[in-house]
């Protein structure tokens, strides 16, 4: 049932190949299975949150997606879930709570040995934390999260330490070092197994 939605949503082919996964995604919310139900509504979620036109309805998919998951016992589905809660939460300048959502969700996802996941998530953690003015954990997130995308070696995870460093040090006001990183990131992203939201991103 998720194939043809999924392969729509990953074909990056434009538009009408989106609304189509959109529509083949929102048939399945009342699928009888519930892990599909739960993908469904994660996938969805995180599609809005791509296109940039998320809102309190997006914050509805991950809310729902995440009682089936939790339902279930499955990690890797609220790890995922709690990660689009998180973003929503920070867009919203609520970085405690974003802290929280990434927090329970590295508790999540790293026990189950999934390191393709971890970077991103390790890094936007981390500049969670120095929103909060926890410098010294989020620096020490960081450095954990570079030696985990290093470890693991996919662009994007090396891309999102590159670009949540450069964030962190544009704040402090470091802006060579932080252009550096930035460029660095980009660089990153620019290979053939970055998602094309993260060039968006960057750039």
């Amino acid at each position: 049932a998720l194939i043809g939605p999924i392969a729509d949503l990953f074909s990056f082919a434009g538009p009408p190949e989106n609304e189509r996964a959109m529509e083949g995604l929102e048939r399945l919310f009342t699928n009888p299975d519930p892990w599909v139900r739960g993908v469904a509504q994660v996938l969805y979620g995180h599609s809005e949150i791509n296109k940039g036109d998320y809102h309190r309805e997006s914050e509805e998919h991950f809310a729902l997606a995440l009682v089936e998951f939790r339902a279930l016992g499955d990690r890797w589905g609220s790890a995922t879930t709690l990660a689009g809660l998180a973003h929503m939460a920070s867009t919203e300048g609520d970085h405690e709570r974003a802290a929280a959502y990434f927090e329970q969700a590295l508790a999540d996802l790293i026990p189950l040995g999934a390191a393709e996941d971890v970077p991103e998530m390790q890094a936007r953690y981390a500049y969670e934390l120095w929103m909060l003015g926890e410098r010294e954990k989020a620096f020490a997130t960081l450095d954990e999260a570079r030696r985990t995308a290093e470890r693991v070696g996919t662009d994007e995870g090396r891309a999102a330490v590159a670009y949540h460093h450069g964030e962190i040090l544009r704040s402090m006001g470091e802006f060579a070092r932080a252009r550096a990183e930035l460029v660095r990131a980009h660089a990153v992203a620019s290979g053939n197994s970055s998602a094309p939201q993260w060039l968006a991103l960057i750039t």
